[in-house]
């Protein structure tokens, strides 16, 4: 993929048709955002705008043909974000700030989304309910304990859930991509010592476990422990790849690790999630290579 990138600098009409290509096609989406995010995170906000704006045009255009105009502002608010992003990263150098700030855009965008597409939402909710009961009666009566139906409350919020992490995922990990392409064009292996390094601060982390302690019995507490444990998960597999070039591992073993976090999110995220605040707190890399100099 650095030929893309390679191609995406050498002028502003060749960013632009790459973000333009990409805009036309939903699948294609993220290559409209990466490259906007690699404009931005290279040349600055000047020249990403003039490439955010052409990039937005066909998704305005389709917004005024189809009648219900919801898709094309969550693609918009997709793009619009991961600029955000790339332009926080780009000032502030700090992936910490950049992470918070994806928290925000995220949460925001899940709100607004939930205000402006009720109706639609509800559709979504229902259609959930009808497949889990759909499910439920393919299982037959001797399994139907096995598979517990939400009220339509819970339904609603882990559904939203769900849409707010994939906005904050969507986000950075677009990002990620472009700061990628921007390392391998002009900092070759710079992301990777980048990446392996990250950790975040005490007292970033405190204030994220507070918001959530803060978040916990509301309604919306799915939606935000989603969103607020997402520098953590983030930060540790960081460290996950940082161990893996300490132990001399192989792509094999960074293979295996997204496998398995694909197939068993649910149980290695909160061993991510604490797994980043120990590493926040003690600095696991600095004491890891503190014991290995003592041996």
């Amino acid at each position: 993929m650095r030929f893309i990138a390679n191609f995406v600098m050498r002028g502003k009409l060749q960013a632009i048709g790459v973000s333009l290509f990409g805009a036309l096609f939903p699948m294609m989406y993220w290559l409209s955002c990466a490259t906007v995010s690699l404009v931005i995170l290279r040349k600055g906000a000047r020249d990403g705008l003039l490439v955010l704006l052409w990039a937005s045009l066909p998704t305005v255009v389709l917004m005024f043909v189809y009648e219900d105009p919801t898709p094309m502002l969550v693609l918009l608010g997709l793009l619009y974000g991961n600029a955000l992003l790339a332009y926080v990263l780009r000032v502030t150098e700090s992936w910490e700030t950049t992470m918070a700030t994806a928290i925000l855009v995220s949460g925001l965008g899940t709100l607004l989304f939930e205000f402006g597409a009720a109706g639609m939402m509800s559709e979504i909710v229902d259609q959930y309910l009808r497949f889990l009961t759909s499910f439920k009666q393919q299982l037959g009566p001797e399994n139907a304990a096995l598979t517990v139906l939400p009220s339509p409350a819970e339904a609603h919020e882990l559904l939203f859930g769900s849409i707010a992490m994939f906005f904050a995922y969507f986000m950075l990990l677009i990002l990620i991509l472009g700061r990628w392409w921007q390392s391998e064009l002009y900092n070759a292996g710079g992301f990777g010592v980048e990446f392996k390094n990250l950790r975040l601060s005490p007292r970033f982390s405190l204030v994220l476990v507070l918001a959530l302690i803060a978040s916990y019995g509301l309604d919306g507490f799915v939606r935000w422990i989603y969103i607020l444990t997402l520098p953590m998960l983030i930060a540790a597999i960081g460290f996950v790849h940082w161990i893996v070039k300490q132990k001399k591992g192989t792509t094999p073993w960074l293979v295996s690790f997204y496998l398995s976090m694909t197939l068993m999110f649910q149980l290695l995220a909160p061993v991510l999630v604490t797994v980043a605040l120990i590493d926040s707190w003690i600095d696991l890399r600095k004491r890891t290579n503190t014991d290995r100099e003592v041996e």
